[in-house]
């Protein structure tokens, strides 16, 4: 924790790396992978 408040191009790295992982969980990609996965259910 110390590290990540100290060094600013870390600190700048990690909120970058968030923010892109955070785009993958959109209302739509969770709907889309809720309908496939009931799907899966339905056809097993």
């Amino acid at each position: 924790m110390e590290k990540v408040l100290s060094d600013s191009l870390l600190k700048l790295s990690m909120i970058q790396k968030g923010l892109s992982t955070s785009l993958k969980y959109t209302w739509k990609n969770t709907a889309i992978n809720t309908i496939k996965a009931y799907e899966s259910i339905i056809s097993n």
